[in-house]
């Protein structure tokens, strides 16, 4: 198999990152003392990374390689998510980490996105994103700071980008969780064949004077069936949850402290909401309130939805692989922020990778990897 961590101007440099991605597959560390293996394998590594060449950009730039042909025809979940990898410090130590988290803690922020195939479930491989670190604390309240501003902008950006990526694709939708709700994203990404799912974030005005949530709650009961929730995390076991659904059209009214005046004073879009009935003792039952640009016909469709939007636990695998359950990334003892974010891009290639093997292998067997537990009822 080719490795590839993408094109630095220099073939060595490009070649040097093949070897250094196929030992991390081979080995599952990132410690680059037993990357190298012999010392001569040691200081080049330790050259490539610390390479002017060699940026997080670059290594950002080839994520998407390898999965532009991936997606060709095919209808792309376009899966995004961010996560923070904290590392060790100490007060004379610092690495040029900023703040993650809460209290003191620090180190790098990643959001990138993934390319699922959304009939199958099978994971294509990475497709954009972006890798960060904070310079300190913002003092200037969020409502006045320009959406440019703001560390959430990341989600329109890595959307933006994604097009020319994923332009093979017979169709693209962009999942997001609750902080990528954002009024200039509904204005401003979708297009013929682009479209965003995500969950709503907040109780919107809308422009029948009325609220999200409360239209969400009148629209008329579609259906009930059997939801399977995997795990999630150690300790929490995986479920069937009982679930009702109901959906219907929004207007949503554009925000009353929204800084961009030039934005669309309403917007149309479909909702659907799914709740969880009778969930067990002591556990947060499901509610999702799912916005959404594509259009809902009948209860099949918003199931449809809903199916898209389970995909996104896929990527919370992804991150769970980059972080202490795959190559124990928060234990790297690299002395600065930018080899730490070079590092990071390169361990999103392989736990991308890693899970796109995997799903393959479930495609290849006939297995969805998505599926509801029951027959829908309508």
């Amino acid at each position: 198999m080719d490795y590839s961590l993408g094109c630095f101007g220099d073939v060595r440099l490009d070649r040097t990152g093949g070897v250094f991605l196929a030992d991390m597959v081979a080995r599952s560390t990132v410690c680059v003392r037993q990357l190298g293996v012999s010392r001569g394998g040691v200081l080049r590594h330790g050259r490539f990374l610390a390479s002017p060449r060699v940026t997080v950009k670059k290594i950002i730039e080839g994520w998407g390689e390898a999965t532009r042909a991936a997606v060709a025809g095919r209808h792309v979940l376009a899966i995004q998510d961010t996560t923070e990898v904290k590392f060790k410090t100490s007060a004379s130590r610092r690495r040029g980490l900023g703040l993650v988290k809460k209290g003191n803690v620090r180190g790098v922020l990643a959001h990138s996105m993934i390319a699922v195939d959304a009939a199958s479930g099978a994971c294509l491989g990475p497709v954009t994103g972006e890798v960060w670190t904070r310079a300190g604390r913002v003092s200037k309240p969020h409502r006045d700071r320009q959406l440019c501003e703001r560390e959430s902008a990341r989600w329109l950006r890595c959307a933006e980008r994604a097009k020319p990526i994923l332009k093979a694709a017979a169709m693209v939708t962009v999942i997001g969780d609750r902080e990528s709700d954002i009024y200039a994203e509904w204005a401003c990404l979708p297009e013929p064949d682009f479209h965003l799912l995500t969950r709503a974030s907040s109780d919107r005005k809308l422009a029948n004077d009325g609220y999200l949530f409360a239209a969400a709650r009148n629209f008329p009961l579609a259906g009930m069936t059997h939801l399977l929730v995997p795990q999630r995390s150690p300790g929490v076991a995986a479920r069937t949850a009982s679930v009702t659904l109901r959906f219907g059209e929004v207007v949503i009214r554009r925000p009353r402290h929204e800084n961009d005046r030039s934005l669309p004073k309403t917007l149309p879009l479909r909702l659907v909401e799914l709740r969880e009935v009778n969930p067990p003792k002591g556990v947060e039952p499901l509610h999702w309130r799912l916005l959404t640009t594509h259009e809902i016909s009948s209860p099949a469709d918003a199931w449809q939805l809903v199916s898209w939007y389970k995909a996104r636990w896929t990527i919370e695998q992804v991150h769970r692989v980059m972080k202490s359950q795959g190559l124990d990334l928060e234990e790297s003892q690299l002395a600065s922020a930018d080899r730490l974010k070079e590092l990071l891009g390169a361990v999103a290639v392989y736990a991308a990778g890693g899970y796109r093997a995997l799903t393959a292998y479930s495609e290849k067997k006939g297995g969805e990897v998505l599926r509801l537990t029951s027959q829908l009822k309508s």
